[in-house]
């Protein structure tokens, strides 16, 4: 990918149109969408754990997850929190079957096929 100039003076061309490959052009603005897509993500995730951090944080025991430097506090950091959800989300979903998106998982499961080579006849 062509590197650009980052400054430049009012009376010059922006860099993408300096570039005259039609491909390159693509694949810059595709690579910007695709950033500015994956920021986007990381804000609306940061923002669920924000929300499921204030919720619900009198409902998870802490003390053993992990060392937590100010124990005193109610309200869990969202740190705290995603280790919680890394540590205990297929125990979650796997006693909560009723839930929406455990119900399209398990939709979308299919039975591998080689569990039936393995039965013995």
């Amino acid at each position: 990918m062509p590197k650009m100039k980052h400054y430049r003076k009012k009376n010059e061309k922006h860099p993408v149109e300096l570039i005259e490959d039609e491909k390159a052009k693509e694949q810059i603005v595709q690579t910007v969408k695709a950033i500015e897509g994956y920021v986007m993500c990381c804000c609306i995730t940061m923002g669920i754990l924000q929300f499921v951090s204030l919720k619900y944080s009198g409902c998870i025991n802490t003390t053993k997850l992990r060392y937590l430097q100010t124990p005193s506090k109610e309200i869990v950091s969202e740190t705290t929190i995603a280790h919680y959800l890394q540590r205990n989300i297929f125990s979650i979903m796997a006693k909560n079957q009723e839930i929406p998106i455990t119900k399209i998982i398990m939709q979308k499961q299919s039975e591998p096929e080689f569990y039936e080579d393995l039965q013995v006849s």
